[in-house]
């Protein structure tokens, strides 16, 4: 069996809890928008945000380390050594902060997130973050021992309490608050009880301890930490200006759009959960099948920018009310996965050379241009400032964080045809903030950019229609 086609399996075992997400976003859109006013679920959206946020600042990067070292630790450590202390320092840092917060600022902070001073908003908070800190530990160490299963039964159950537990309240409320209360006890809980059943993952002894090894682990992790907390930082700058001007219904509208494009996060969270791993065992004995792997994800990409595009009227019959004014920024906002999702294949150069800081400062000053961005246009036209301002960081953060990642690795057999593809996506989401309620004209834009696609990749598309046509030959041997 091809090597490729160990890819595409690998890939579509890690589809499965994607699939379940998307199938719960679609389903949680219509009962959200609604039942929920936009500036309760605006508030309920900033603690989902905030979570993920601190979660990645508290672990300081050791979570990206884990990954990283998995197949190569440092000497005189063991992997199970890096679970621990990224537990041990994800933990006592969010104890730490709530207590220290809570002490000092607690009712200028929670009056700052929630546009009120309630203390026990920042507790809840805290022991959010604390069962996601769980949750990504035991969810890197099933990915990486290949426990495709396990990975997404984890993983789905996550999604559930973070995405879908707050709905119960709407049997007797619409408040933001007791929403937090049932997504912080869940996800605490259930953390605690993965963690219990994959103690195994976890171990100071296995091995010998030097803080040595320990500084190799902050000096690549904590880069790493900076980047990923840049990048939330690019998702979520929009709702922390939104809600300075305390537009908390302005939130609720770009969380809604924030939520439909992240259900079409499905092949793409798939391939990029598997292709990590992949990169790091294979990076030197692989090559060309990497390079050969970027042109169908380019290709991908395309496809799903266009189908998107198209038949994004049928998402919004889901959505209810105020938050249909979203559709006009709805693909802008769509740049952001999709960037992630290129530079899956193009951005690794700066991982392998052990240069994180590299895409840190790359990322930053997308988030800068998407701060100002948000924060000059927001006072005019809301929610709409935060696509604008996603759409011109992600543009420059993929394009840039490519350039440099494939000088440092080449991972890309054409940058001429890259670089039209990727044009070609961005052209079609900005055209559709101008054409978004004319459907012939969104056809017409798509089937011209199709009509080019398929020249640009008419010998991958070849190669899969050949690959098909042995698949079916083969079955009905």
């Amino acid at each position: 069996m091809k090597e490729s086609d160990n890819i595409v399996k690998g890939v579509l075992s890690y589809a499965v809890a994607p699939a379940v997400t998307g199938l719960i976003t679609i389903l949680v859109v219509p009962v959200v928008s609604y039942s929920f006013p936009s500036d309760e679920y605006g508030k309920i959206n900033m603690f989902y945000t905030l979570g993920s946020l601190f979660s990645s600042v508290f672990l300081l990067g050791f979570d990206h380390a884990a990954i990283r070292y998995y197949f190569e630790p440092p000497k005189r450590i063991t992997k199970q050594t890096i679970f621990t202390v990224s537990l041990v320092v994800g933990v006592v840092i969010d104890l730490a902060v709530v207590v220290l917060v809570l002490l000092s600022a607690g009712n200028i902070i929670s009056f700052l997130f929630f546009g009120e001073n309630n203390l026990f908003t920042l507790m809840f908070l805290s022991l959010y973050i604390a069962g996601l800190i769980l949750f990504r530990l035991v969810n890197i160490s099933a990915r990486m021992q290949g426990l495709v299963w396990q990975y997404n039964i984890q993983l789905i159950l996550q999604n559930i309490i973070s995405r879908l537990s707050f709905v119960i309240v709407l049997a007797w409320t619409t408040s933001y608050f007791d929403a937090i209360v049932v997504m912080s006890l869940g996800m605490f809980v259930l953390g605690v009880v993965l963690a219990s059943a994959r103690r195994k993952a976890f171990s100071f002894f296995d091995g010998g301890f030097s803080f040595s090894t320990i500084k190799v682990l902050f000096c690549f992790g904590f880069p790493c930490m900076l980047n990923s907390v840049v990048a939330l930082l690019d998702t979520a700058i929009g709702r922390v200006v939104l809600g300075n001007f305390g537009q908390f219904g302005e939130i609720g509208v770009l969380a809604i759009a924030t939520t439909l494009a992240s259900a079409f996060s499905l092949l793409p969270s798939a391939f990029n959960t598997f292709w990590s791993p992949y990169m790091y065992k294979n990076y030197k004995s692989r090559v060309q099948e990497i390079r050969d792997i970027h042109d169908y994800v380019m290709l991908f990409a395309l496809l799903l920018t266009m189908l998107i595009m198209i038949f994004q009227d049928i998402l919004y019959w889901l959505v209810g009310g105020e938050y249909r004014s979203s559709q006009v920024f709805f693909m802008l906002l769509m740049l952001s996965p999709i960037k992630s999702f290129i530079c899956e294949t193009t951005g690794y150069g700066v991982m392998l050379k052990n240069k994180p800081f590299y895409a840190t400062v790359i990322t930053v000053i997308g988030v800068a241009v998407n701060c100002l961005s948000v924060y000059l246009l927001a006072p005019e036209i809301g929610a709409c400032a935060a696509g604008i301002g996603v759409a011109c960081s992600s543009v420059f953060v993929g394009m840039v964080r490519s350039l440099i990642g494939c000088r440092l690795y080449k991972s890309v057999n054409s940058y001429k045809r890259s670089l039209i593809g990727a044009c070609l996506i961005i052209f079609l989401c900005i055209g559709n903030t101008f054409i978004y309620q004319e459907i012939v004209m969104r056809v017409l834009f798509c089937a011209l950019a199709g009509i080019v696609a398929i020249a640009l990749y008419r010998v991958q598309i070849r190669q899969m229609v050949d690959k098909i046509n042995n698949l079916v030959v083969r079955t009905k041997c």
